[in-house]
């Protein structure tokens, strides 16, 4: 077998991930503009109708495998989306029935349907949503350093950085606005809106220790210059504003204010790195 017929499978991949990202983007920007009406209009959706919120996740999470495609061949996107799932399951599963590394909750009905260990399903496309698109956004940011000694240690810190960001609005958005999850903490314990302040320093270092992991599959071994994603960088600031917006409509204002002012660092940051 020839190296252009090796190639082939996954050339043919990427031009079918780039045919079709545009059409799934303009369906993500559509469905998200529908879920942010409905938070500014403070309709919740009951039963059945739900619907619509659950294409938000499942919609960012083809998006994101899509991109995945399109930069790398369809064995490497499907092992990352394989590990992260897989990784977001056993880890969230553990944290609820032993509390390390996180501390103890639960997911609540409103999280929609539970895996098995108690976890909401759309809990593994979350992290797999965050952690590819912090690390195309990481990409971005430190455009400038490619090459350099340690870069790949950049990525990964500033990776598990703005995962942590992404978390500090999911938090309050998640547990005093709709209810998704609850946090078992005791009263003696320092905490951010519910969850203990260790949590967070625990999901850094999840994320930077499962991007080691991945590090193989994010390698891709055909010679080709990997473009400047900008959609990554638009899903992950129309999440972030969809958060902030829950968040700014119950006066979390301190978690509004954190975590807008580091998304807007985020957005300057990134476009100057690309420029580069």
């Amino acid at each position: 077998m020839t190296e252009s017929s090796t190639h082939a499978p996954h050339q043919a991949a990427a031009h079918a991930a780039e045919q079709w990202y545009k059409p799934a983007f303009i369906l993500f920007l559509i469905v998200w503009l529908g879920n942010w009406l409905l938070l500014l209009l403070r309709i919740e959706l009951q039963g059945q109708a739900r619907w619509l919120e659950a294409l938000l996740p499942l919609l960012a999470a083809v998006l994101t495998i899509a991109g995945l495609s399109r930069k790398l061949p369809l064995q490497n996107a499907l092992a990352i989306v394989t590990l992260i799932t897989g990784m977001a399951w056993g880890v969230m599963a553990f944290a609820m029935n032993t509390g390390i590394p996180f501390g103890r909750f639960i997911h609540l009905p409103a999280f929609g349907e539970q895996l098995p260990g108690g976890v909401g399903w759309p809990v593994p496309l979350l992290w797999v949503v965050v952690i590819v698109n912090a690390r195309e956004v990481a990409r971005l940011i430190l455009s400038g350093l490619r090459g350099t000694d340690f870069y790949g240690f950049w990525i990964m810190g500033l990776t598990g950085l703005l995962a942590v960001l992404f978390e500090l609005g999911l938090e309050p958005f998640a547990t005093q606005f709709k209810s998704y999850w609850l946090w078992l903490v005791g009263d003696s314990v320092s905490t951010c809106y519910t969850s203990s302040w260790v949590k967070f320093a625990s999901q850094f270092l999840v994320v930077f220790c499962l991007q080691i992991i991945l590090v193989p599959w994010f390698i891709n071994k055909q010679p080709a210059k990997q473009r400047d994603d900008f959609y990554s960088l638009a899903v992950w600031l129309l999440l972030n504003s969809f958060i902030a917006t829950g968040n700014a409509m119950q006066g979390h204002w301190l978690a509004v204010g954190i975590v807008g002012t580091g998304n807007l660092a985020v957005l300057f940051f990134a476009l100057h790195g690309a420029r580069r």
